[in-house]
């Protein structure tokens, strides 16, 4: 990787002229350009799958979650919810949940076991932890239009969701810190 850099570069970068989200985009970068030249390009959709996950993971553990104040039924439909700064939405090639529960990574052996069906998550901390909780997209959707400025009830209906799944929905979401208040949101700020 190194070496890389170094050719990409003209010279040997220090770590602290790259913010989080760059070193991520060049380890995904790097793993293109390798997975290239040793012409294994059709590992190199799982190989993204594990860095995207560990570089969420991560931002998820430094994470500050908002604080929970759950919100129920026709109140809940009716607020004004954004996806908490904590929570990471995020797509994969391959069920994420497959991926995590295959233990120690390997990429030919799940190649050939997993199909690349593609998946949806949202990765967030609670209580010390970090979850991983794979979404149907409507519903990875709803949190991407949780603008704080359009009520639930009217983003669940522009994505066709029924309104009592959305708010069953949103009701885990919230009492989970996946979701929250614009108010709340600014304490953990």
């Amino acid at each position: 990787f190194t070496g890389w850099l170094i050719e990409k570069n003209g010279r040997e970068p220090e770590e602290s002229e790259f913010t989080d989200e760059e070193i991520w985009q060049l380890q995904r970068d790097f793993l293109a350009e390798i997975f290239k030249r040793s012409k294994q390009r059709r590992l190199l959709p799982l190989a993204l799958d594990f860095v995207d996950y560990h570089y969420h993971y991560a931002a998820s553990v430094m994470a500050v979650p908002p604080e929970i104040r759950p919100l129920a039924g026709h109140r809940l439909m009716k607020s004004l919810l954004i996806k908490a700064e904590s929570a990471r939405l995020a797509r994969f090639n391959y069920e994420i949940l497959d991926l995590l529960e295959s233990g120690e990574p390997d990429l030919p052996e799940l190649c050939k076991n997993l199909q690349a069906s593609g998946s949806f998550a949202v990765i967030y901390p609670r209580d010390g932890e970090v979850f991983t909780e794979s979404l149907a997209e409507p519903y990875f959707r709803l949190l991407e239009r949780l603008d704080g400025a359009t009520p639930a009830s009217q983003a669940a209906v522009g994505l066709a969701i029924p309104l009592d799944e959305a708010a069953d929905f949103l009701e885990f979401a919230v009492a989970e810190g996946i979701a929250t208040t614009m108010t709340q949101q600014a304490k953990t700020l």
